[in-house]
């Protein structure tokens, strides 16, 4: 068995590093990533937020009408076709323009690195591969396990996905809608 050199675990570790990472740009910044959380909405958040509460304040807000047809209208437009986009935490999400409607905290994102799969991508031998990962948890450089041949990585993130819908869209939603009677 040949000696793998510090220089060699350094090179694979940076490999394995950029990987974590575009895996954590991903999760955070990609829209598709953030559509994932879009069912959310619907299986409670709205109702466990005060959604049609905040709907109805930010109408009051922006003299939006709010009869019961443009309310309904609004809230399955908010509940099935809101906008998404990622959000470091910090400050506001959404701009006076913008009705938030929901916001889902990314937390930890898990990346799966399989041994074998590592091989062909960082173009190394399963024992080096080993032995990068092995370097990498202990400089603590990411929160690493090996579970059943599998090593996970784990990254703590301050990113949220938040879906809006913005104020010309439920202006011309309640405007499509009026009263039974204003036919």
């Amino acid at each position: 068995m040949e000696t793998i050199t510090q220089e060699r675990i350094e090179e694979l570790a940076e490999k394995i590093g950029n990987v974590i990472d575009l895996n954590e740009e991903y999760e955070t910044t990609h829209d598709d990533a953030g559509a994932n959380y879009a069912h959310m909405i619907r299986e409670g958040d709205w109702q466990y937020y005060n959604g049609t509460e905040r709907l109805l304040q930010y109408c009051e807000l922006h003299d939006i009408p709010t009869n019961p047809k443009a309310v309904e209208a609004m809230e399955e437009y908010c509940l099935d076709w809101s906008d998404c986009k990622p959000h470091d935490g910090y400050g506001r999400a959404c701009s006076e323009l913008e009705f938030e409607v929901a916001t889902f905290e990314v937390g930890e994102i898990e990346v799966c690195l399989n041994i074998f799969d590592m091989t062909k991508w960082a173009d190394c031998t399963e024992e080096e591969a080993e032995a990068a990962l092995e370097y990498m948890k202990d400089e603590r450089d990411y929160c690493l396990s090996n579970s059943f041949g599998n090593w996970y990585a784990y990254v703590l993130t301050d990113a949220y996905w938040v879906f809006f819908v913005d104020l010309a869209t439920l202006r011309e939603i309640a405007n499509d809608n009026p009263e039974e009677d204003d036919q």
